[in-house]
């Protein structure tokens, strides 16, 4: 990787040289940026299958195989796999006990399971609890138990319909139980190395294999081929027969050819990916695939075995969802499995409910992160030449990321900056938007592995940069956000992107340049410097250095050195200069296939949208077609195109994949110019109407208000004057049209716009009136077309036309007291799982509303609207709509006023938590804006907040039910410090644990907050008196609370999220977290307040080595730090001694031997204030080498030249071995020196070394989830200081292991 920082801008990429990359490279991909496609094809195929199975039941479903497959045993076994036999034969023995049991005894009904698996519920109630058993029991459509096994599987463990389905499924368990160990393969040296890494294959393999990788398809490509394929009987009896063979002698047989099942040739990062790529392209084997891990997970003997299973169930639960059938039995598996796994894995599983299935295989740097339980640090460059590494994981989007950065460099208005990513010559923009951003990464690895090269030498980079200016921006007004745009302005001009047509303005720019860098210093050399470095190559050819240095000079003195401008105001003025010059440039284009227009039709065109408006144009950027935003007065969404309707009432229709993203900019930016606008144009004369006597407003007048329209509200009168009189008055609503413009229209526009209110065109309408008593918008008309329709008979539609029900039957999106049968919208009708959560959804609504009695299952109703409809709507997109659509439907035209101030507060909550999709999203949205109810206007800004700012994802805590109940919008929160005081905060929904941590920061007025930390410190029995937990710094405060209660303060198995959030709610701690610059003296508030409160413990419990000199010296600072010049502890100073002196001394010296030689040494110290002792204390401490650290007591075996009892420090040093009784310091192992470690509820192991060098220490401790996150904080810390100064990181991972 080239190790010079690369000029990257739109469509300059510097390498070799400076290529120019046409803007087609950087128009935004395709949002669900996807090997496969949306969902949706997925979803129409289920639903299509669904439709037939009433037919596919009706027959007999005989098992296809004429082989003995179920049975298969190991003959002829090879060497080694003894126990594995065992288990296998163990495991048949148990299938035919429990298949008996299972069948009442008839052992002979082998198929009975199957006729049950789509009606289970009605046979197996506990099924809907949960309970793994039960739904293996219910769902298994064979005698195969549902743990641990190493047998072959006669059948799918659930059914399938498609032949292709099944062979896949029988490949999935085969490359299963390879990945996780339980199934040996043929060792092939080095085969498990990547493309690109064949030097350590062995001859004659290495041959044929250097061919095979050369020629091999990527997995994307291979899985679509596979299902490409028709399967026939005898492919299904050639599988059997060959996976027969495969588990008699996993070795030595041949199982090529098989469909679906890889070579086992392939490396453990293209099994990972196969296998989870079959996940993300059939809907259909994604619960196939869940099942087959959880019963491996099931009473698995094998330590290691279990280990990569959980890293496997870690990649599925970042890359495909599980259907609603099956993912409460999900969450029930995590809950009762090992907490240190399972809480990552659910943690990722509910971000992945938010943001949908992934589009491409894990990435080599998501394997590394998943196996290692590291997170993934992404180093992104800004535009200011700063870098930085950004923490995400496998279901991080661009907007989180964005996000991030934002909040980490302090960027307040983010809107218009995006992020880039490169490869080689290749740069493409990612937007900010809600696809992921390691599937980009997953790309650009793909392209380096087709090249032949390692995936993990992937050379792509991240860029943030301003991708637009939005049609209302001013620079200045956030100084950070100037900063990265005038640096990227400025980089721009230099690399040619941005080129200045005349001379005078590029002279202008460098003088600007070159005095805020050097201010008013015109050192001839400097100056030259200056411009040899940063002028345009074709201007700097085009005169000598000394005429552009002569220019730039007279330039400064003219108009810089007297009045010496600002350079905030300079850089804002070049800004703006750029906005308003190179809008153009300024865009986000989009890929066009076909717009149709009146008398015109083009094909493969790029639409731009900029602060000036809508560009058409072609391949060769020449614009065909301009539109300025106040022109447009419609915009329009089909399924692949949008259409804008003008003044004029013209109508474009652009077809591109990119839809959703293109109508949310449009109208988002159109919106935006109408609730800061203050023009509008009279559509009607105004006399008639009271408000309006005398103002003399008629049709077609100009009007500028007195304030921004959206400061108005929802009043009916106006205040503002008419241009054309310059009278000043009042004026009704309902007589104009708001204009979407930032600046009085200019004369040629309100031209236009009069001709079309002379043709009395409907494109121009005024702003609507609430008629008094009126409910505002409603789901009528969105109804007609995303409601289920009716499928009743023809007789049965005749005879409801002639009845009362009709009204009924109209008004299914006004309020109900009736239950519904079916679900509201069609999507969710069409599958039986949502359907059934539909109508359990829509019950649980009416009984929280008062509308039926609430079922004693749910004594709570957090825990009943938790579980019932928010957990729902937060983990299926489609229950999500669903759920609004129920809620806003009980909220219309409600006649109980408790009922509907209910479901505002159950909207309230959904809110919180996450939003619908695009069309109802709108509709929820002039829900809340037309509504007369005030807390619409609570939820619409909460609506928005939660669109920008992401999902949770934990249903609402307890605290805010009672929060919401008691009308407090906030709870009060105390955190506490190491010296014991507290501080009162406030926390609501929106609250993230960054958020506590910056303004804690800035309240105490701390030097810097990278080296604090906020922890949950928990009184749990299994965890020890005393325990703290690291908090997630970018979780919402509620979703991290819940999660830390739900598996750290575990009750019972049956006990609710409630009434764990009852229990005592853990104590939130601000502490000093990593000491790199904790020199005694130089922070004083600091010392005090943190750092000395946190090394007196460790003092007292002689972490340190100390002599008993120095115990003495230390002991009379601790005393006078304690309690100054006191004198009744000083006379009984021999009952404190434990309080004053380390534990390990306290036997050197009798009582009143310590008493005289402490009183001695207290009498030679004075100061003015204990806080003076605190920091002399301080600094005689900090003389030892394991001062700043945090200790850690474990026991080790595992090697013989360290004692059994050791302390672990890790201090800003590295991670530190001692001896627990002898203090002595036995090994500082440097954080260069630890390239790895891991860690589970009861152990920690270290790796230490590099190369061939490396060594284990395995220790026994129950905290190693705090020594985890302590020297995973380090070494982050290190790497963001270190980046700065060596841009050539990818992606980061800590560590490396061989899985």
């Amino acid at each position: 990787m080239a190790s010079n920082y690369p000029d990257v801008e739109k469509g300059v990429v510097q390498g070799e040289g400076r290529d120019k990359v046409s803007r087609q490279s950087s128009i935004v991909p395709a949002p669900p940026a996807s090997a496969f496609g949306d969902d949706d094809e997925d979803y129409r195929r289920v639903t299509k299958q669904q439709k037939d199975a009433e037919k596919a039941r009706e027959k007999s479903n005989k098992n296809e195989s004429d082989t003995n497959f179920g049975t298969a045993t190991f003959s002829k076994a090879p060497k080694g796999l003894e126990e594995m036999q065992a288990v296998v034969e163990m495991e048949r023995k148990s299938s035919v006990i429990q298949g008996d049991e299972g069948q009442n005894g008839d052992a002979s009904s082998e198929h009975s399971t199957e006729h049950s698996t789509d009606h289970s519920d009605e046979h197996s109630p506990s099924e809907g609890s949960g309970n793994w058993q039960a739904f293996a029991h219910a769902r298994f459509q064979t005698k195969t138990t549902y743990s641990y096994c190493c047998a072959p599987l006669q059948q799918p463990l659930l059914e399938k319909r498609d032949k292709a389905d099944v062979l896949a499924s029988l490949a999935a368990w085969v490359t299963l139980l390879r990945i996780m160990g339980d199934l040996p393969e043929h060792d092939y040296g080095e085969s498990f190395a990547v493309a690109g890494d064949i030097a350590s294959i062995p001859e004659p393999e290495g041959a044929i294999y250097i061919m095979k990788v050369q020629q091999s398809k990527p997995v994307v490509t291979r899985v679509k081929e596979n299902f490409s394929r028709k399967y026939s009987k005898k492919d299904l009896d050639d599988a059997y027969k060959k996976y027969s063979e495969l588990f008699r002698d996993p070795v030595g047989s041949d199982a090529s050819g098989v469909p679906f099942l890889q070579d086992n040739r392939e490396s453990m990062l293209e099994k990972v990916q196969y296998i989870t790529a079959l996940g993300i392209f059939k809907a259909d084997l994604r619960d196939e695939i869940y099942c087959q891990l959880c019963k491996q997970l099931t009473n698995n003997p094998s330590r290691n075995s279990t280990i990569r299973g959980w890293v496997m169930l870690y990649i599925f639960a970042g890359s495909f969802l599980p259907s609603e059938k099956f993912a409460p039995v999900l969450l029930h598996v995590l809950h009762a499995g090992p907490t240190e796994y399972a809480q990552r894995v659910e943690r990722l599983l509910r971000r992945t409910f938010m943001v949908g299935t992934r589009g491409q295989p894990p990435s080599w740097l998501e394997f590394q992160a998943a196996k290692n339980s590291k997170p993934i640090l992404l180093p992104v460059i800004l535009m200011n030449n700063q870098r930085l590494l950004v923490e995400a994981d496998t279901a991080t989007t661009v907007n989180e990321l964005c996000g991030q950065i934002a909040h980490r460099i302090g960027l307040q208005d983010r809107s218009g900056f995006s992020l880039y990513i490169t490869l080689t010559s290749r740069i493409a923009c990612l937007g900010h938007g809600l696809h992921r951003i390691m599937d980009a990464i997953s790309e650009c690895e793909l392209y380096t592995k087709e090249q032949g090269m390692r995936e993990s030498s992937s050379t792509w980079r991240l860029y943030f940069r301003k991708e637009f200016f939005t049609p209302w921006c001013t620079p200045g007004s956030d100084h950070v956000a100037t900063e990265i745009t005038y640096q990227q302005i400025m980089r721009g001009v230099s690399v040619g992107e941005y080129k200045c047509e005349k001379e005078e303005v590029l002279v202008l720019m460098a003088a600007q340049k070159y005095f805020i860098d050097h201010s008013a210093d015109t050192d001839d050399r400097k100056l030259e410097t200056f411009l040899k470095s940063w002028l345009p190559k074709e201007q700097s050819d085009a005169h000598e250095i000394s005429y552009w240095v002569s220019k730039v000079k007279d330039e400064i003195k003219n108009d810089f050195l007297k009045d010496k401008p600002h350079t905030a105001s300079l850089k804002a003025d070049i800004v703006t200069f750029a906005m308003n010059k190179w809008y153009n440039l300024f865009s986000r284009f989009y890929d066009v296939t076909k717009i149709q227009g009146p008398n015109v039709a083009w094909t493969d065109v790029i639409i731009g949208i900029n602060c000036k408006g809508y560009n058409i144009m072609d391949v060769k950027e020449n614009v065909k077609l301009h539109l300025s935003f106040i022109e447009i007065t419609h915009v329009t969404k089909g399924r692949h195109a949008v259409s804008i309707t003008t003044v004029q009432g013209d109508e474009y229709t652009a077809s591109t994949l990119h839809t959703d993203d293109l109508f949310t900019l449009l109208t988002s930016f159109q919106l935006g110019l109408r609730r800061r606008s203050l023009y509008a144009i009279c559509v009607q004369d105004a006399a008639h109407f009271e408000s309006a006597i005398g103002f003399g407003l008629a049709k077609g007048d100009l009007v500028k208000f007195d304030k921004p329209y959206e400061a108005f509200a929802e009043d009916d009168v106006y205040t503002g004057t008419c241009l054309k009189n310059g009278r000043h008055g009042n004026m009704p609503r309902d007589v104009l049209y708001i204009l979407p413009t930032a600046e009085e229209p200019p004369a040629n526009i309100m031209g236009m716009l009069t001709v079309q209110l002379r043709k009395e065109t409907q494109g121009i309408a005024p702003t609507p009136s609430r008629a008094a008593g009126s409910t505002g918008h409603t789901l009528q008309t969105y109804s007609k077309y995303h409601f289920r329709q009716s499928t009743e008979s023809g007789v049965t539609k005749f005879l409801s036309k002639a009845s009362l029900k009709k009204k009924d039957k109209e008004g299914a999106w006004r309020f109900s007291k009736e239950p519904l049968k079916k679900p509201l919208l069609r999507k969710p009708n069409l599958r039986d799982d949502l359907r059934k959560a539909a109508i359990k959804s829509f019950n649980a609504i009416q009984m929280y509303m008062g509308e039926m009695t609430r079922k004693p299952e749910f004594p709570l109703e957090a825990d009943m609207l938790n579980e019932c409809v928010i957990d729902l709507a937060m983990r299926n997109r489609y229950l999500r709509d669903e759920i609004f659509c129920q809620v806003m439907k009980q909220l219309t035209e409600n006649p109980n006023r408790l009922s509907e101030e209910r479901g505002w507060q159950l909207l309230w909550l959904l809110l919180t938590c996450t939003y619908p999709q695009a069309d109802l999203f709108d509709e929820l949205e002039m829900f809340l804006r037309t509504h007369p109810n005030v807390f619409a206007k609570r939820c619409l800004p909460k609506l928005h907040a939660t669109k920008s700012e992401g999902c949770r994802y934990t249903p609402p805590h307890q605290l805010e039910y009672e929060a919401l109940a008691n009308k407090h919008p906030s709870i009060e929160f105390h955190v506490l410090f190491p010296d014991q005081t507290k501080q009162k905060i406030e926390v609501d929904s929106s609250t993230r644990m960054c958020d506590i941590h910056t303004n804690i920061v800035k309240k105490l007025q701390l030097k810097t907050g990278d080296e604090y930390g906020l922890f949950f410190g928990l009184k749990d029995k299994a965890l020890g008196s005393g325990s703290v937990l690291n908090v997630a710094h970018w979780d919402y405060f509620f979703d991290h609370l819940t999660h830390i209660q739900r598996y750290y303060m575990k009750m019972s198995s049956t006990a609710t999220d409630s009434e764990q959030a009852a229990q005592q709610t853990p104590v939130l701690i601000f502490m000093k977290k990593i000491w790199m610059n904790a020199i005694p003296g130089r922070d004083k508030l600091a010392d005090i307040k943190f750092h000395f409160p946190q090394e007196v413990p460790n003092y007292l419990r002689g972490y340190h080595k100390c002599t008993v000199e120095e115990s003495i010296g230390l002991g009379a600072l601790l005393f006078r730090a304690k309690y100054g010049d006191e004198q009744q502890p000083f006379d009984h100073i021999e009952d404190i001694i434990p309080t004053l002196l380390p534990k390990n001394v306290h036997q050197e010296k009798s009582p009143s031997d310590w008493k005289k030689l402490l009183q001695e040494k207290i009498g030679q110290h004075k100061f003015p204030t204990k806080d003076d002792a605190k920091v002399a204390f301080l600094k005689g401490i900090s003389k030892f080498q394991t001062y700043g650290s945090v200790f850690f007591e474990v026991r080790q075996r595992s090697t013989k030249t360290y004692p059994k009892q050791l302390l672990i420090a890790v201090n800003h040093n590295g991670v530190g071995l001692i001896d627990a009784i002898t203090k002595e310091l036995l090994v500082m192992h440097s954080f260069d020196k630890v390239p790895n470690w891991a860690f589970d509820e009861y152990s920690f192991t270290l790796v230490i070394g590099e190369g061939s060098s490396i060594s284990k220490i395995y220790m026994e401790t129950s905290v190693g989830h705090n020594m985890d996150d302590l020297i995973m904080t380090y070494v982050a810390y290190i790497m963001n200081t270190h980046i700065k100064k060596k841009p050539s990181y990818a992606g980061i991972v800590v560590g490396e292991s061989i899985c």
